[in-house]
């Protein structure tokens, strides 16, 4: 506005013009915030608002300042005149990145005046998404296990809270100091130390009550099936069939220590029937029991399982029909005994690993005294007391019902403290070093002679004192089985030992002397054996030769005595057969055994290497089967090298050992259809040589067989018919006949198999 002055007196006036601005201060203003509580993590949102009715002009710098009383302020200079349009409002942002109680002011003033507003600011981060949660898990946990927690869903920064595990233990941070730090809590870990059902509870806070968060966790604790510290009952054992028709096996787990929680197990008993479900298994001893009527190796298996865990239990369970040939008997075989004395053997049978005395059992018992006795096999040990130095043989004869099997033991018991050992039963012919060690003491303190003889000829003697005991060494002086007695004396005890000695010398370095080529005509070989210089000789060696001829196939058996210039000859083999053949030769004496293989080459210039006939049909055992009402030509397959113009060939057949060359020098025989040959076998010989040369030919054999032929079977319309319901009629004699006699059904004999 323009304000006008006049000043005048009675000469003259002055004038002068103010101009004059008029606005109102800041009013009707509002200062407001978008959201209380704010957080760190995004920006809060203030407005500064003119309101309607507030008074313009304002005219002129209107300076707003925002005071958040962290970090930088705001500041705005604006303009209000009086056409501004109301109401009008400025929006401003800050991020609060650190929690807590914060006073923001607004100041608005122009040149007139100011206006101030605040508001009482809180930050805090949301813990409306805060969870917590089971590590890796489903709060199911084994005693004396690591359970692990987690807060998820976390804020920026930290917050107070508390865990109570529900076992009477908990972990909490109420420190205001950690709702002002970043947030850096790591993963709870926890040990339940006893089996039972825990809540867990929990409870996390921060400045702004609504933010509250909490929560409960169910946890379950429970033992664990245990995988170690256990004993299975039974396990690998055996069982007689018998028993097991009447009992059953009780099935046993025991436990060293603890036993699992509100565990259950599945028996599977691996014999066709069904498995056992829902047995609880919640104590040291756990017992089931089954019963095994079939034989066999049965895997048996407990499932056993509870919440947080579980193992198969395996067991091994065989189950035998009892065989006579398990039984055994185990007792001191050595037992002292003074002659004027008796003395009490204890027996212990052994059943043959078997878990139960088997039912059914007899045992025949012969001591060896003539005290017999027969009992059934109910005990394991038995015993008999003998007045009597001297050897014995126990005897046993065991009977098994289950099987129907019988087994005879025989055992040799020595009463007497007189002992002879010695390392072998085999002696090399007078080759010292390679003989039988007598090692022989007697009683305690008392000087025992000992004396060897050799087929009732004294032979050695030695002295022994204590247990020191001495030695012999016998060494047989001829080939053979040689009976050596060993006796033993100390002016007490007399007591003798009975030894038959094999005598003979190892077969070493024997070798081959056989020719690998050799010609037809003549065909003969001689096979040799040789040893070297320095080899044992054999007194008696045993061979057989088989020279690998496929006609003449037979083994040749010879006993020969080896030295090195004297070899082993088997002479004058003849050879049938051309071709490749392999020499067996087996030889053995009494100490051990030798196997040689040699292939040889026959040859005839000739004549081809393949065979006359198939030297399958060569043998009487093996014949070639032919009808009799049929015809059929044997053929020779051998084929001549030599060409006609330089030696003339022939051939002869020989049927049964009789000339049966017709028409002369053919190269089939023809056995005709309704021929007068007889149905049995025949012997076909057939010689192929040259007329020039006559040693210079093939012979080789072949059986033949003639038989009937099978009748013909015919059913009467066919294979197939339809008909009604009824009876039906099927006829197969008029259609089968005799291909021989050609006699129709009444001569055949039939037979009938009908299915539905």
């Amino acid at each position: 506005m323009n304000v006008h002055v006049t000043a005048s007196n009675l000469v003259s006036s002055v004038n002068q013009t103010i101009i004059v601005d008029v606005f109102y201060k800041p009013n009707n203003i509002n200062f407001n915030v978008a959201s209380i509580p704010g957080n760190t993590t995004s920006h809060s949102v203030f407005d500064v608002e003119f309101m309607s009715s507030a008074d313009l002009p304002m005219k002129y710098e209107i300076n707003i300042t925002i005071d958040y009383s962290h970090g930088t302020k705001d500041f705005q200079t604006i303009y209000l005149s009086n056409t501004t349009v109301l109401p009008l409002s400025y929006k401003y942002t800050h991020l609060f990145d650190m929690p807590g109680l914060y006073m923001v002011s607004a100041c608005i003033r122009n040149r007139v005046g100011d206006y101030n507003q605040s508001i009482n600011m809180s930050v805090w981060d949301s813990l409306i998404p805060l969870d917590f949660v089971v590590v890796n898990g489903t709060g199911k946990y084994i005693t004396n296990l690591t359970a692990s927690f987690e807060f998820m869903g976390v804020p920026n920064f930290g917050f107070k809270y508390k865990i109570d595990y529900g076992d009477g233990t908990n972990t909490s941070n109420t420190s205001d100091s950690i709702m002002y730090i970043h947030y850096g809590l790591t993963t709870f870990r926890h040990v339940y130390r006893a089996a039972g059902v825990y809540t867990l509870r929990w409870t996390a806070y921060n400045g702004h009550a609504p933010y509250n968060r909490s929560g409960n966790i169910p946890i379950l604790v429970q033992n664990r099936v245990p995988t170690d510290g256990y004993t299975l009952e039974p396990d690998n054992k055996k069982y007689p069939w018998l028993n097991l028709q009447t009992m059953s096996i009780p099935i046993n787990i025991t436990l060293n220590s603890s036993v699992p929680t509100n565990a259950t197990c599945m028996f599977d008993p691996d014999d066709g029937n069904t498995s056992v479900h829902g047995l609880v298994y919640d104590s040291r001893v756990f017992n089931h029991i089954h019963m095994y009527r079939d034989e066999g190796i049965f895997n048996a298996s407990f499932n056993c399982s509870n919440e947080v865990s579980w193992y198969i239990y395996k067991y091994s369970i065989e189950v035998v029909k009892y065989k006579a040939s398990f039984l055994s008997v185990i007792f001191e075989h050595l037992v002292p005994l003074n002659v004027s004395d008796s003395v009490t053997v204890y027996f212990h049978i052994e059943n043959g690993g078997f878990a139960l005395i088997p039912l059914g059992v007899y045992l025949d018992w012969d001591f060896g005294d003539s005290a017999t006795e027969r009992l059934l096999y109910d005990r394991t040990t038995l015993n008999h007391t003998y007045s009597t130095r001297g050897d014995y043989t126990v005897k046993m004869y065991v009977t098994s019902t289950s099987t129907n099997t019988s087994k005879a033991l025989s055992y040799p018991l020595r009463l007497g403290i007189m002992h002879f050992e010695y390392n072998t039963t085999i002696s090399y012919i007078n080759t010292r070093g390679s003989g039988i060690w007598y090692k022989m003491y007697g009683h305690l303190g008392v000087q025992t002679m000992f004396t060897i003889t050799y087929n009732a000829t004294y032979y050695g003697h030695c002295n022994a004192v204590n247990y020191s005991g001495c030695v012999v060494e016998f060494l047989c002086p001829q080939w053979g089985y040689s009976l050596v007695t060993a006796t033993a004396r100390n002016g007490t005890f007399i007591e003798f030992d009975n030894v038959n000695v094999t005598c003979d010398n190892p077969i070493v370095d024997l070798a081959t002397d056989i020719v690998t080529y050799l010609t037809i005509p003549n065909g003969t070989i001689n096979a040799r054996l040789r040893i070297s210089a320095t080899a044992l000789y054999l007194p008696v060696l045993f061979c057989v030769f088989n020279m690998g001829d496929p006609i003449m196939r037979n083994n040749y058996g010879f006993v020969q005595n080896v030295t090195f210039l004297k070899p082993f000859v088997f002479e004058n083999f003849q050879y049938f057969g051309i071709g490749v053949h392999t020499i067996t030769i087996n030889c053995w004496n009494l100490i051990n055994s030798t196997k040689f293989t040699q292939r040889i080459q026959v040859v005839n210039t000739d004549f081809s290497i393949s065979g006359v006939f198939d030297r399958y049909y060569s043998q009487m055992e093996s014949p070639m089967y032919i009808s009799s009402m049929i015809d059929t030509g044997i053929f020779s397959r051998s084929e001549i090298m030599t060409n006609s113009r330089t030696k003339a060939h022939y051939n002869s057949w020989l049927l049964n050992e009789s000339d049966w060359e017709q028409p002369p020098n053919r190269q089939e025989l023809l056995f005709t259809r309704g021929s007068l040959l007889p149905e049995k076998k025949h012997l076909i010989k057939l010689e192929i040589g040259f007329y020039e040369e006559i040693e210079n030919k093939l012979t080789e054999p072949t059986y033949v067989q003639l038989v009937m032929p099978p009748p013909h079977a015919s059913i009467v319309g066919g294979s197939r018919r339809w008909a009604n319901r009824g009876t039906v009629t099927v006829d197969a004699v008029s259609e089968s006949y005799d291909p021989v006699t050609l006699a129709y059904g009444s001569l055949l004999m039939f037979s009938w198999d009908c299915k539905a």
